[in-house]
């Protein structure tokens, strides 16, 4: 999901649904991995953002989070995590 704020901040949020009792944390399934992939997707998406001249891609406030979802609620947001 991708989203901007009222202070013009873009985040790439990652929503997981996990169950609380899941031996392992939703944010353990940040690895380096997935890091890499969520910045490709992101510098894509400014690149096609700024494109119009408007917007310098370097000035741009870019927020990567996780959105925990548990039996269609939200459990916990994580922001600013990259």
């Amino acid at each position: 999901m991708i989203t901007l704020d009222s202070e013009r901040c873009i985040h790439f949020i990652e929503v997981k649904a996990w169950k609380a009792d899941s031996i392992r944390h939703p944010l353990e399934s940040f690895n380096r991995q997935k890091v890499h992939k969520i910045k490709m997707a992101a510098r894509q998406f400014l690149e096609e953002y700024c494109r119009n001249g408007e917007t310098d891609i370097d000035s741009v406030c870019v927020s990567f989070d996780l959105l925990w979802v548990e039996s269609g609620k939200i459990r916990e947001f994580f922001e600013a995590l990259l």
